[in-house]
């Protein structure tokens, strides 16, 4: 993308065409008040704070949603830019009888003790009791354009605060920016949020309650407010000291996330803006869940060793003595094999390394495994057969340039919300989205075509779609030719797959999987998402090779918003499986069967290693004559609540000579 150059207050600038005179100034480092704009919404100027003086012009442009052209020369604060700005200032806080007690109060920095006005506006702005004092933009604004006073009768308008999971809703202090209505619309898809008919009166934005409507608790709305309407209620009254940076550790979308810390104490989490896939969005588990369970009182805070039936707290030395005496005996009397690890999706690489590493070089077995080979395994398999790796093709952020978007197997918006908005955005774009679900998701509302197929007949009805492709001569032969083997034999099999016996197959109309196959095959840009609903089948390798052929046949693969999107259920599925938490391979999926391999990994590790693929986390629960697991080490994994006949699982379980398991709450497992 070219770029232009401009001054901002004698500054040169670069920015991308098509930016604004507000992106120059931010770039530029010029501070310029806007209480109605967010980075994520479009630009409508209502608030008329952003006015710049641009030599040559003869009015005073809003910079929100004046592009910004070569060479111009802008000034951002001026004494009359100021003098505007507080005069449209005054008036919005006249109109919206916002509380200013505390805006124009002369000590609010120094203040000790609970004033008058405290008492009177339960939450307001700008004093060192203010819950939104460090982060109120209306506060920042009033500074930066020096207004001291209201010279309007002004009235508290005394509305209740109405209490919602997570937040406060106190419309005393809107200031009518229509933020939250639009963040909730534009980029949540939603549109949850809206003005009330009596607003003028009453100022408040409806429904009235969110619990009694369709509200995800998402928090965009709590992030996009500029003063104190909307508030997180675990930072009312304390401020942070510090932020973290981290990484959300629910699903595998991978959110950046922002920890405002006070005492080493998690206040309140934020989606950070600079993350790479969130982008300053995150879901009601990253945004409000995480502070309670860290700071929860079941929380394990100390070895725990079972003694007559009771578990009772243990030093870790304590406990490490034990762990490592009990399984070294048992693998000296019953042999290595009889010894056995399960790592986690949900821990870090360094973790998922380490659990492999103990159960091959101390308890000399490869019987170890996560639980990502039942969910993820399949694509591993699947994608590294078709393109070589297991992975996805492309990245999140190529999913709002895509053309068409096939998405099956995938409750996006429910369990990996952060995409949806990607999909959404793509939707709205322009995209067509191609459904394919037994169940009617809520993207269906938002797709062109529904393919509601019966439980099991993936492959059918992919392969009537590439049936089509063929018939109708949609196919790219020139990627096929230079970049794809075995392609007759693919012909030959989805001949036998006319939409007609799909249609028997599959419950699917044939008219819709028609639909579906031009859809996708005649797209410029079509990316293919899917997720556990067709990888969690006994067929779950097959359905994800069918979905490579079906790109490969259509050359929808090694293009940017092209390819295969895998969705991970849990945060570190893809890690822990590179990092070789599994019973037949090394870290990077080498073959623990291979000798040259494995001499790497002695040499590395100083150890003889074992060379027959160990038991899988099924087999391990499972009794096996000769080949019994009598010392087990968990890593955050619970079987005995997870894995299918619980009553056989919590059986083995309890047989073992010894049970670890490392864990941070009481589970099934711990139990």
């Amino acid at each position: 993308m070219s770029e232009i150059k401009l001054l901002i207050d004698d500054r040169e600038v670069s920015v991308p065409q098509g930016s604004t005179i507000l992106d120059a100034a931010r770039i530029a480092g010029s501070y310029v008040p806007s209480l109605c704009h967010h980075p994520d919404l479009k630009p409508i100027g209502s608030c008329k704070l952003c006015i710049v003086s641009v030599e040559g012009l003869d009015y005073y442009p809003l910079s929100c949603n004046t592009p910004a052209a070569e060479g111009m020369v802008v000034h951002t604060r001026t004494e009359e830019l100021q003098e505007m700005r507080r005069h449209t200032l005054e008036m919005l806080l006249a109109l919206t009888n916002h509380p200013t007690s505390c805006l124009f109060c002369e000590r609010k920095n120094e203040c000790g003790e609970l004033r008058e006005c405290m008492r009177k506006f339960p939450v307001t702005v700008g004093c060192k009791y203010c819950p939104n004092d460090s982060q109120c933009e209306l506060q920042e604004v009033v500074t930066f354009t020096g207004l001291d006073r209201i010279r309007y009768q002004t009235s508290f308008r005394d509305m209740p605060v109405l209490r919602e999971p997570f937040f406060d809703r106190n419309y005393n202090l809107c200031i009518m920016c229509s933020r939250c209505i639009r963040m909730c619309d534009e980029v949540r898809g939603l549109g949850i949020l809206f003005t009330n008919p009596d607003f003028h009166r009453n100022h408040w934005i409806g429904p009235e309650s969110l619990q009694e409507a369709d509200c995800k608790f998402c928090g965009a709305c709590v992030d996009a407010c500029p003063t104190g309407a909307l508030f997180i209620r675990s930072e009312k009254w304390i401020r942070p000291d510090r932020t973290v940076v981290t990484i959300c550790p629910y699903c595998g979308v991978g959110c950046s996330l922002d920890l405002k810390i006070s005492e080493d104490r998690i206040l309140s989490v934020t989606p950070s803006r600079d993350g790479a896939v969130n982008r300053g969005q995150a879901c009601v588990k990253g945004h409000f869940g995480l502070e309670e369970i860290i700071h929860h009182p079941d929380r394990f805070t100390t070895p725990l060793i079972k003694r007559n039936g009771q578990f009772e707290p243990a030093s870790w030395d304590e406990a490490l003595d034990l762990v490592a005496r009990r399984f070294t005996e048992i693998r000296d009397r019953y042999g290595p094999d009889s010894l056995g690890a399960l790592s986690s999706s949900r821990c870090t690489n360094e973790e998922n390394y380490l659990v492999q590493k103990l159960a091959r070089t101390a308890f000399k077995t490869n019987n170890v495994d996560n639980c990502a080979r039942v969910c993820h395994a399949p694509s591993v398999t699947g994608l590294a057969a078709c393109f070589g790796s297991g992975a996805a093709t492309n990245s999140f952020n190529q999913i709002e340039d895509a053309d068409v978007l096939f998405i099956i197997g995938s409750n996006t918006t429910e369990a990996h919300p952060v995409v949806s908005l990607k999909i959404i955005k793509a939707a709205r774009n322009g995209a067509k989205i191609i459904v394919a679900d037994p169940r009617k998701i809520e993207l269906v509302d938002r797709a062109s075509v529904w393919l509601n197929q019966k439980p099991g007949t993936s492959i059918a009805l992919i392969n009537a779609m590439m049936n089509v492709i063929l018939k109708e001569g949609l196919e790219d032969r020139d990627f096929i030719d230079r970049r794809t083997m075995g392609f007759e034999n693919l012909q030959k099999t989805v001949e036998e797959y006319p939409p007609e016996r799909a249609s028997q197959i599959t419950g699917v109309a044939a008219e819709d999987i028609i639909e579906a196959a031009r859809l996708y095959a005649r797209a410029d840009k079509a990316m293919i998402i899917y997720g556990l609903g067709i990888t969690e089948h006994t067929t779950g390798t097959s359905n994800v090779m069918s979905l490579g052929n079906l790109a490969m046949l259509t050359g929808n693969v090694g293009r940017r918003s092209t390819g295969i999107m895998p969705l991970r259920g849990q945060n570190n599925v893809q890690g822990a499986c590179d990092m070789g938490a599994l019973p037949n391979v090394h870290v990077g999926y080498q073959p623990v069967t291979d000798a040259g391999i494995r001499s790497k990994f002695e040499e590395a590790w100083k150890v003889a290693l074992p060379s027959v693929p160990g038991q899988t986390s099924t087999q391990m629960i499972e009794r096996n004559p000769g080949k019994e697991i009598r010392g087990l080490y968990i890593l955050g994994e619970d079987p005995a609540h997870t894995e299918p006949d619980t009553n056989r699982v919590r059986s083995t379980l309890e047989s073992l000579d010894f049970l670890v398991v490392q864990e941070i709450f009481p589970t099934e497992t711990t139990r």
